[in-house]
């Protein structure tokens, strides 16, 4: 493993470190994107609102709420 760690931080010209720093950091943004998202839905608020709010992709939204077993708005019809 670290050999790949140590290959791809060469590959793209940084520290292992800093490689892992970025990588951490990417999973604790989505984390907090996700929970923006799904905090907007058990508001109530659609996809599109969410998405206009947030600028977010429709993609994104949907799979971050029904990750956690909210129900779209057009799905409750």
């Amino acid at each position: 493993m670290w050999g790949r760690l140590a290959s791809e931080a060469d590959h793209r010209g940084v520290e292992v470190g800093q490689l892992l720093a970025d990588a951490v950091s990417k999973v604790i943004r989505r984390s907090y994107r996700e929970a923006v998202v799904i905090g907007m839905a058990v508001q109530g608020h659609s996809d599109r609102v969410i998405g206009e709010l947030t600028g977010e992709s429709a993609e994104f939204i949907k799979r971050a709420r029904r990750g956690v077993g909210i129900v779209g708005a057009r799905e409750r019809r």
